[in-house]
């Protein structure tokens, strides 16, 4: 349904980005903002809450906040109205162009209120997560739910991005992209070689390995402290360091006391999720991440592949992306705590393959997942998607 709007009084192109979580637009989609804003974009950023310190930085970089109201637990189409009116109304309000959602929520609500109001949209696929991860009867109710939003959101969609092949090939084989739909895959969110720079590897024989990342069962977690205690008796001078918030009221949280208990007897250190990130990772030397849950391209990968750590992390969609085996780290098998421990323990056995295992993850950083070489792909496909009536007013035809 195209509907008739107002002339608009700027001659700029209007983009709405829709997150979950606002401080997302800011950690993953901070550079591209500025990117699309200097390319002559006005950039509007909405999600349901801003805190203080997220407004005021993204403000900093130009852009216009709004707020939207939406559930945080379940989904539910008709307990979520609200959420759908109020996108509709930002979109009047602010006359956009082009609608940019990413994550669940926003691509399913954002998709129907931009095609109810007749506007152009291309949605950002950055993982399927816990509702394509299979690990329970649950996750597999709400696949199904999820296959049939989503195919009802995307059949309008202007294009749709994807951060890795297996996720495309699956709303391909499902049917959840109309035959004709432009899709296009990107390196996930990307990383900033700048502030993730690399330095020269430890030489050092104590070696430190990281996971970092939500304290759930998907993300393998549980397998890198049980993989940390057996191979702990071996290396007592290995250090094993646990970067993320415990998730309380998450049925998939882990086991926090038994972390409690390791951490005290010295076997793994658990930090909170840090500021210093870049800094931290720069000083460990084996980032390990054994998630099941279906990633993008986590991001947290490509911070340590920036920094120049060796990468352990399984052999699945959006992760396997991430490492050559046996050149910048090792692919393990999914819940396989065996092929996960032997991974590990190669590294230990043989710390010498750090320094040009290293080399290796920055050259793979440099290669695909710079920031800009990302971005720049987004925003062609936006710049496309565009009314021809926007560009040409805009300049950006």
């Amino acid at each position: 349904m195209n509907l008739k709007r107002k002339e608009q009084t700027d001659n700029v192109a209007r983009l709405l980005i829709i997150s979950a979580i606002d401080i997302s637009l800011l950690r993953f989609r901070g550079r591209l903002i500025e990117a699309l804003i200097a390319r002559g974009y006005k950039v509007f950023l909405a999600a349901p809450l801003f805190a203080d310190s997220t407004r005021a930085s993204l403000e900093a970089l130009g852009a216009k906040l709004v707020e939207y109201p939406v559930n945080r637990t379940g989904l539910n189409p008709l307990r979520d109205t609200k959420t759908r009116h109020a996108l509709s109304s930002i979109i009047r309000d602010n006359k956009i162009d082009l609608v940019f959602p990413y994550t669940v929520k926003p691509v399913i609500y954002g998709s129907w209120t931009a095609h109810k109001n007749g506007i152009a949209v291309v949605s950002l696929i950055t993982g399927l997560g816990y509702g394509f991860s299979a690990a329970s009867i649950k996750a597999r109710m709400l696949e199904l739910v999820l296959t049939k939003l989503y195919r009802s959101a995307l059949r309008y969609n202007s294009a749709v991005i994807f951060q890795n092949v297996d996720d495309r090939q699956l709303f391909i084989d499902r049917r959840l992209l109309r035959k004709d739909m432009p899709t296009t895959v990107v390196d996930g969110s990307g990383v900033d070689l700048q502030e993730f720079s690399w330095r020269e590897p430890r030489q050092a024989t104590a070696l430190r390995f990281v996971f970092a990342g939500r304290l759930i069962k998907e993300k393998g977690v549980g397998l890198f402290i049980d993989a940390a205690e057996t191979l702990k008796n071996r290396w007592p001078e290995a250090e094993f360091y646990v970067l993320g918030d415990p998730q309380p009221g998450s049925p998939s949280s882990i086991d926090l006391q038994r972390l409690n208990s390791l951490a005290e007897s010295g076997v793994v250190v658990h930090h909170r999720r840090r500021a210093d990130i870049a800094d931290f990772l720069s000083r460990c030397d084996v980032f390990v991440l054994p998630t099941y849950y279906r990633e993008g391209v986590p991001r947290s990968i490509l911070e340590a592949l920036s920094t120049g750590m060796v990468v352990i992390t399984t052999d699945t969609p959006g992760c396997r992306e991430t490492v050559k085996n046996g050149e910048n780290g090792y692919l393990v098998k999914p819940k396989d705590l065996v092929s996960l421990t032997t991974a590990m323990q190669s590294v230990l056995e043989n710390p010498e393959q750090v320094t040009d295992m290293s080399r290796a993850s920055r050259r793979l950083a440099e290669q695909r997942f710079d920031v800009e070489i990302v971005n720049e792909a987004i925003i062609e496909i936006i710049d496309s998607n565009l009314p021809a009536r926007t560009r040409q007013l805009s300049g950006l035809a």
